[in-house]
């Protein structure tokens, strides 16, 4: 049996962020046919959740690392010119263990450009024969390119300080690799442009769009709508506090005006001071965690992506409308979704073409019923794991 090394920065579990959910997916489906290896950072210092990582891989090569050592790890990055997200990871102990082991594997993924260094700074002549992947996710520096001109304090200094490192890195680093793996079209597009502009060959940049579990296709449905419009998504992730912020001061108080018993929950564990200083503004509920978020969004009648910043495929978009919600977002939220506007969702751009979607989705029962049917239609033709993994598997046999 052939076998396979995922190299991660972190522990693909629990299932939050689309990073984690990508990875744990691939070994799963990888797991079918190959001996699936996961080598990653543990910064946590737990480990109740390597029982749930043993559904995914065949075996676990832990490196542990406390937070503060990233930290400080992270430092001298500053006087170079690489991303300090990169050198905050690359630790001398996992590239000797990398180093003396990859040979042993048919195939590598190495998830993010956070772990690419290692790669980078094999020794010639280390595991040629070892089939070389980038799991790029998204292009970062597309998302940092916008979020640097929209953020504040310590997230505006930091954009500005990792997007010209970011982006020339992501570019040049796919040279040590086979092929790269992204997440949505507009990403891939980025960075083949910016290998071009900057003279470098043509490399294999296959899409792996983002998908939803089987598991949420089987909830029950339907249930009874309340009056609610929701948001789900990591809370002290800038670009959502930033999402959320907008639609509460900019959108929310002209639906309000129309109708004083719509709510707006914001569902996501973490939420930041800045998110929970939103309930000040009638009608907005922020829940924090909660076990089964899914619940709400089922019970809402919309579900809203006001992403202002982000790059890459939105998980909490596709999951929504897998429940059979219609959603209403910006380009950012929806663009890399294979969907129509109008038809599969609608795109909302300005305040006032939020509103009045919202407020046709709201009252149009029938309307509001079409185009979550649609949505769902949508994720179950495209975007499952299934599906998804049909199309990483022929990669792997082509190789």
């Amino acid at each position: 049996m052939k076998k396979v090394l995922i190299l991660s920065s972190r522990i693909p579990y629990p299932l939050i962020g689309g990073d984690r959910i990508r990875i744990y997916n691939y070994g799963k489906i990888l797991k079918q046919r190959y001996q699936v290896d996961l080598a990653y950072i543990n910064d946590y210092g737990t480990q109740h959740y390597k029982i749930n990582l043993y559904e995914a891989f065949d075996n676990l090569i832990e490196f542990n690392f406390p937070s503060k050592l990233l930290v400080l790890n992270s430092i001298p990055a500053l006087f170079t010119r690489k991303p300090v997200q990169v050198l905050g990871n690359y630790f001398s102990k996992i590239q000797r263990w990398l180093n003396e082991h990859l040979q042993k594997y048919d195939y590598l993924i190495c998830s993010h450009i956070r772990m690419a260094e290692y790669i980078a700074r094999l020794p010639q002549g280390i595991a040629p024969k070892t089939f070389k992947i980038l799991e790029y996710h998204d292009a970062i520096s597309l998302n940092y390119e916008q979020a640097r001109f929209m953020a504040s304090g310590f997230w505006k200094y930091w954009y500005y300080l990792e997007y010209p490192r970011v982006k020339g890195y992501e570019s040049d680093v796919l040279d040590y690799f086979d092929v790269g793996f992204v997440c949505s079209p507009l990403d891939r597009q980025y960075i083949l442009e910016n290998r071009q502009r900057t003279g470098k060959p043509f490399k294999g940049l296959f899409l792996m769009p983002m998908a939803v579990d089987a598991g949420i296709l089987r909830i029950a449905s339907p249930v009874k709508e309340e009056n609610w419009i929701v948001f789900l998504g990591k809370m002290d992730y800038y670009p959502n506090e930033l999402a959320v912020e907008y639609f509460v001061r900019e959108i929310f108080p002209g639906l309000l005006a129309r109708d004083r018993t719509v709510k707006f929950y914001i569902i996501g564990a973490n939420p930041t001071n800045r998110v929970k200083r939103l309930t000040n503004i009638p009608n907005v509920i922020v829940t924090g965690y909660v076990a089964d978020p899914f619940d709400y969004v089922r019970r809402a009648k919309v579900f809203v992506s006001p992403q202002l910043i982000g790059a890459g495929m939105q998980t909490k978009v596709i999951n929504a409308m897998a429940l059979g919600k219609p959603v209403v977002g910006t380009t950012k939220a929806l663009g890399a979704i294979e969907g129509e506007n109008g038809v599969h969702f609608l795109v909302a751009d300005d305040r006032q073409t939020f509103i009045n979607a919202l407020d046709l989705l709201l009252n149009s029962t029938q309307f509001r019923q079409a185009v979550g049917q649609r949505a769902r239609e949508l994720v179950e033709r495209l975007y499952t794991w299934d599906r998804v993994g049909e199309r990483l598997l022929e990669v792997f046999e082509k190789c």
